[in-house]
């Protein structure tokens, strides 16, 4: 889940099939499970371990961020076919 519930009403009809726990988050930008999960994750992953995110629209340098104040590096960001930054991936270790 990365969006933010506010946002709800922006999305598109084929979107709000999925549950709504798989899509929204109760923070406003929908930050909640990546802090946690790049936190928690050190504890995890083996040496240069990866973790890899899908993005909402606007939340790429958010993202980004939130991987470097945890201390990953590698950190990359792939846009989709309209050029949106999509997915992010980074290393810890």
């Amino acid at each position: 889940p990365y969006i933010p519930k506010i946002m709800k009403n922006e999305l598109q009809k084929e979107v709000l099939y999925e549950p709504e726990t798989a899509l929204f988050t109760n923070d406003e930008l929908g930050l909640e499970f990546y802090k946690k999960i790049i936190s928690e994750a050190k504890k995890f992953l083996k040496k240069e371990g990866t973790l890899i995110f899908e993005l909402q629209y606007g939340q790429s340098k958010l993202v980004e961020n939130l991987f470097k104040d945890n201390g990953y590096k590698n950190i990359k960001i792939i846009n989709d076919y309209n050029g949106i930054a999509r997915v992010i991936s980074a290393n810890y270790g």
